[in-house]
């Protein structure tokens, strides 16, 4: 479905022009976050704590492997602002600091700060993160490159596009043999139901949309925002994920040639339930153009990611934190 933008009136062309200068400039820090995530972070676990139903690399901690989680759709902090007029340009630049899982089922954790922020033009958001939303409006905005379909007060439903940075041989120890997983990019479709105020129900799908082996994936969650005052909200959330062969197999499974490189007995995965995380975050305005977030999750791998010679440990929790400014 094609999105058609309007086009923009004098006052904004005016502003456009006069705004020029810093939008390029944080289409290169996006650029560079994004880049960043996908080339060198650790590959944590599992989704972003479903503090919406989510993934997100650098949106939250302990993110699905290949960080392409869903996005993340809880309230914003404001939440008795919801019915303020969105601005039709937005966007924020900052942090995302993660401490989570080196890989889904790793007994080890790791470390990753990498820059955030997006870029909102209507219902067309770019994003180097998620998780963060904005004071202006209930939703939280996509990561990657993504179009709203419908965006309506109860029900949203987005398309989007973005980075699988794979997995590295080297991020662990424990896959030294297997091998790397390439990077591809990977095609979304998330419908997101809000029932009613403080509730969120959110479904996605996630294909490999250049068909590099790394299969599908499909995530259900709920999540439930609390207001605690004006300008800070706790939500808490949860989201369960299945996966296709062609995705458990690249992620959790053991080919005899990786059997004979790295010592693991060959495993073949089928299709199943993969994962259950749990989540909360503390989101918080300081004033009006900083925002802020403290996050923690506890995931758990279930049915063939479980049974895997790869899972050193099925339980597993991160730990994640940001700050941005937005405009």
């Amino acid at each position: 479905m094609p999105i058609i933008l309007p086009a923009p009136t004098a006052p904004a062309l005016r502003l456009m022009r006069r705004r020029a200068t810093p939008l390029l400039a944080l289409a290169a820090w996006l650029a560079s976050g994004m880049a960043l995530a996908a080339s060198e972070a650790p590959q944590p676990a599992l989704a972003a704590p479903a503090v919406a139903a989510m993934p997100a690399s650098a949106q939250a901690p302990a993110p699905p492997a290949g960080d392409d989680a869903p996005p993340a759709h809880a309230a914003a902090p404001r939440g008795d602002d919801d019915d303020e007029k969105p601005r039709r340009w937005e966007g924020a630049i900052g942090l995302v600091a993660n401490w989570g899982p080196e890989y889904a089922g790793a007994g080890r954790q790791a470390f990753k700060l990498v820059p955030a922020g997006f870029v909102r033009y209507g219902r067309v958001s770019i994003s180097a993160a998620g998780g963060f939303g904005s004071a202006r409006r209930s939703d939280d905005v996509d990561r990657g490159v993504a179009a709203a379909l419908m965006d309506r007060e109860t029900l949203r439903v987005s398309l989007g596009l973005r980075a699988d940075s794979g997995r590295r041989e080297s991020s662990s120890d424990r896959l030294a043999g297997m091998g790397d997983i390439d990077p591809t990019l990977r095609a979304q479709l998330t419908v997101n139901w809000r029932p009613e105020r403080h509730w969120s129900l959110t479904t996605g799908i996630s294909v490999d949309a250049l068909s590099q082996g790394n299969g599908w994936w499909l995530q259900l969650g709920a999540s439930r925002n609390f207001p605690l005052t004006r300008d800070t909200a706790l939500a808490a959330g949860a989201s369960v994920r299945w996966v296709g062969q062609t995705y458990a197999q690249r992620w959790y499974g053991v080919t005899p040639a990786q059997s004979q490189a790295s010592g693991y007995p060959a495993y073949a995965p089928g299709d199943g339930l993969a994962d259950l995380t749990l989540g909360l975050r503390l989101r918080t305005d300081f004033g009006p153009r900083w925002s802020g977030f403290l996050a923690a999750s506890a995931s758990r791998l279930l049915g063939p990611a479980a049974r895997g010679p790869l899972a050193e440990r099925e339980s597993n929790w991160g730990l994640g934190s940001g700050l941005v400014w937005r405009f």
